[in-house]
């Protein structure tokens, strides 16, 4: 890495290599061993697709809530982290850019901040390991009501799962079954952690932009302080050229981001409504942990586009604070160029959605709840 530069996202890099989605070293060929998690991961997507099939074709009286919300989880996640992978040349170049001060300087609490995010990082993880191993753990502690629930409306659910499956022939039985728990639980591991790392990820880079911004806006404000006009020249051109490299990583941030932003969005409504609608009939624990990951994680995802948008509408008013009207006519007219771009706001944004934003937030949770009651009604 370059002089005078900082490492960025140094817990959730080490979360991204212990599931595969970053490489290990510099002879890692990250994709095809995503490839090969994948296929390890496809007995628990093809059950739950498998187990959802013949419900709705035999018309069998189980609630499909669990089923409609994690396989959307497993399918929608599936394809951000192959999307994430993917874009792995791209976002080492942004974190490039966020970790690099040789030409700029560090912003102010730069490692403060730092230490801040990646504590929230490692919290993120415990909340995500915590919750799906309870989940996990409250299924087995559940089969009791769910044999009860088989001989009640003969039905032949798998017991103990931590997710519903359905297979074309017997599975109840030693040590078959524990294989499927164990590949299940995996295969969630990979999927369910991997998404939450990419959603913290998502808050820590705006996180760094927003610190590039109030950065930018302390130069600004000092920019004329000095009364020799070669030092005022010096300092504006030097603050133009931060503000469009701060637009630049801005631009490749959602390069990087957008396609797993529109992803999310969509799964997001689906997956909510469909955990109320098992929370509220079956009382389920597992069901309210699951229900309050998602509610979180999207707030985070929707904090972080929100954040940018609003920080970077703070550069006129730090430039309107500075002596700007003590300047050279030369360098008052330099000034307005940066005003001029600093009218267009940053944002994150979801494509083909719209963008990250409190707004987005809001109008997704009456979205969810429109799926609720069409989906509570129907069950």
């Amino acid at each position: 890495m370059a002089k005078d530069s900082s490492p960025v996202l140094q817990k959730s890099i080490e979360i991204m290599k212990n599931l595969q989605l970053w490489p290990q070293n510099e002879q890692t060929n990250l994709r095809r061993r995503y490839i090969i998690v994948i296929l390890l991961c496809s007995p628990l997507t093809l059950g739950l697709v498998a187990h959802l099939v013949v419900c709705l074709k035999d018309s069998i009286d189980v609630d499909l809530s669990a089923n409609i919300a994690v396989l959307s989880a497993v399918a929608g996640l599936t394809y951000m982290l192959i999307v994430f992978v993917w874009s792995h040349d791209k976002l080492v170049h942004l974190l490039a850019k966020l970790g690099t001060h040789e030409i700029f300087g560090a912003p102010d609490n730069f490692k403060k901040r730092s230490g801040r995010l990646n504590l929230y990082s490692r919290v993120y993880l415990y909340y995500a390991d915590g919750g799906l191993l309870v989940y996990a753990l409250w299924q087995i502690v559940e089969m009791s009501e769910c044999r009860k629930l088989n001989q009640e409306k003969g039905l032949n659910e798998i017991c103990g799962l931590i997710v519903p499956f359905w297979a074309p022939f017997n599975i109840e039985w030693f040590p078959l079954k524990h294989i499927v728990w164990i590949n299940q639980l995996f295969g969630l591991y990979i999927i369910i952690t991997g998404g939450a790392g990419v959603s913290m990820t998502t808050f820590e880079i705006a996180q760094y932009i927003c610190l590039k911004i109030k950065h930018l806006n302390r130069l600004l404000r000092e920019a004329f302080d000095d009364p020799r006009e070669e030092i005022i020249e010096k300092k504006l051109l030097n603050c133009i050229r931060y503000q469009q490299h701060i637009i630049r990583t801005n631009e490749l941030f959602n390069v990087c981001y957008k396609h797993c932003n529109g992803c999310y969005v969509v799964m997001v409504g689906i997956i909510i409504a469909s955990l109320l609608n098992q929370l509220l009939k079956e009382k389920s624990v597992g069901a309210l942990i699951h229900f309050a990951g998602w509610v979180c994680s999207f707030f985070i995802c929707c904090h972080a586009g929100q954040a940018v948008l609003s920080e970077s509408l703070t550069v006129p008013q730090a430039a309107l604070d500075s002596k700007w009207y003590e300047a050279p006519l030369k360098s008052q007219k330099e000034l307005l160029l940066l005003l001029v771009r600093s009218q267009k706001a940053f944002n994150l944004q979801a494509t083909p959605v719209g963008i990250m934003s409190f707004d987005l937030f809001i109008t997704l949770l009456k979205t969810s709840y429109s799926y609720f009651t069409l989906l509570h009604q129907s069950t």
